[in-house]
């Protein structure tokens, strides 16, 4: 007989386990036999490995290339612009569209282009607006406009009184 330790814990996992993890559980005790002292360790080294983070990231969608101004290069998109979308070659010169275009020099970071329903929505809103103004600015109550029609095309004068004169 040895007295060796992990003998006789090879010994009594081999021939008493079930005994063995019944005391374990009444008297509160940790399982000393080499299977469990593995097991543990292993769920141990399992709960210490870092976590990837692959699960949580996004793919970030690619930005369009930014192309290098060139007057060349804009005289080529202008006269594209032009023949798409049909517009006279006085539309360069319009007032409104240079401004478009200082405007869109003025930026750093590029120029974000809306889409077509928000612009729609925009103008209808705009519409809405100019009309509302409109409407307060001739909004003028029939009986003052009548009043202001007769005095502006009769001129009043003094009415004459019959009477005693002095």
């Amino acid at each position: 007989l040895t007295a060796e330790v992990t003998t006789l814990r090879r010994h009594m996992e081999a021939h008493h386990h079930k005994r063995y993890v019944k005391w374990c559980d009444r008297n509160d005790f940790l399982s000393m036999l080499p299977k469990a002292v593995r097991a543990r360790r292993e769920a141990a080294e399992a709960t210490q490995q870092q976590q990837t983070l692959d699960a949580h990231l996004q793919s970030i969608p690619q930005a369009p290339p930014v192309l290098k101004y060139s007057d060349a290069l804009f005289q080529e998109v202008a006269e594209e612009w032009l023949i798409m979308t049909n517009q006279p070659v006085e539309a360069l010169s319009n007032p409104q569209y240079q401004r478009m275009i200082a405007v869109a020099a003025a930026s750093l970071a590029g120029v974000k282009i809306p889409d077509k329903r928000t612009i729609r929505q925009s103008l209808i809103d705009r519409f809405h607006k100019s009309v509302s103004e409109l409407r307060n600015r001739l909004n003028v109550s029939i009986p003052s406009l009548c009043t202001l029609f007769i005095y502006s095309n009769f001129p009043l004068r003094a009415p004459k009184f019959k009477g005693r004169s002095r």
